[in-house]
């Protein structure tokens, strides 16, 4: 019906035909799940510091943690109370790059290594130093007080050889962290990887919106069905253990789009202002999509 009423000349349209259509786009957008949103400003980073902005963002425990490379700081925000506080700051986080966090541990990885925090008791040091089997580390995540690296392109210490790309595990020890394993069963091409999330699996998005799940080392077989049209210059990808769905930044088509873990469509939020988006996380229990973007974080209502 949409596809007949648009091959209908502008000129020829009476009111009939235009009321119907708008009808039928809203009609659309239910069936679709599809929402147009124009989030407000859910905080303000610089409330908690004069020219604070974020560079990313991670979730734990009802709280957002944001890391502020130009103000090399690590900020925390309680999501139910919208209470903010300076963790930490300082030349110890110079070259940081990404946060992650599993409180009350918050890690931060920088050119020297990994950076950690503990927010109970205010300790921090740099508990894993860069290896020289790393490629190229572009993404990490805490699960289950492990550390993992996503790695473009690793190298292995037992024959000196490349391979296209690598997860490495550090598994958590009561002095922190023991020596790294090769988490990956098989070998796997990640050049084209953009980024990872875990909820016991682990997801990677890559580049032409194909989305590779493993577990327990080995890939699942995993497609998206249901989708309109295909992911466009994808940019995160985020879900965990307390969430349901994945939620995916599509910055080509200016949407977050939510699938199931079955690979099924599950719905999309279109908001023009995604361009200027750096890092996503989700929380279901709170039902917001939470976007950073330079000094304010946005939050999109799960309908």
């Amino acid at each position: 019906a949409k596809t007949l009423t648009e091959e209908i000349a502008p000129e020829e349209k009476n009111q009939a035909v235009i009321d119907f259509q708008k009808e039928l786009d809203q009609s659309l957008s239910l069936v679709l799940h599809e929402h147009e949103v124009e989030p407000a400003a859910f905080f303000e980073l610089t409330l908690i510091k004069e020219g604070a902005k974020g560079d990313d963002l991670a979730v734990s425990g009802g709280n957002l943690i944001i890391f502020d490379k130009e103000k090399k700081a690590i900020y925390s925000l309680e999501l139910s109370k919208r209470k903010s506080a300076i963790l930490t700051g300082g030349e110890e986080l110079t070259g940081g790059e990404q946060v992650a966090t599993f409180l009350p541990k918050i890690y931060l990885l920088t050119e020297r290594g990994i950076f950690q925090f503990d927010k109970e008791t205010k300790r921090q040091s740099l508990v894993i130093k860069t290896d020289e089997n790393w490629g190229e580390i572009i993404d990490f995540r805490a699960f289950g007080s492990n550390l993992y690296l996503l790695d473009k392109e690793a190298r292995l210490a037992e024959t000196d050889e490349s391979r296209q790309g690598e997860i490495w595990k550090y598994p958590s020890i009561e002095a922190g962290f023991g020596a790294y394993r090769h988490w990956l069963k098989g070998e796997v091409d990640f050049s084209d990887a953009l980024g990872m999330s875990i909820d016991g699996s682990i997801w990677v998005l890559k580049a032409d919106g194909t989305i590779l799940k493993f577990t327990r080392g080995s890939e699942d077989p995993f497609t998206i069905s249901g989708l309109d049209q295909p992911l466009n210059h994808p940019s995160a990808i985020f879900t965990d253990d307390d969430q349901k769905n994945l939620y995916i930044l599509d910055k080509g088509n200016s949407r977050v789009v939510v699938v199931e873990k079955s690979g099924e469509y599950h719905a999309q939020y279109l908001w023009e202002g995604l361009a200027e988006v750096t890092a996503m996380v989700a929380s279901e229990e709170e039902k917001k999509i939470f976007l950073l973007s330079g000094d304010k974080i946005f939050a999109i209502e799960i309908r």
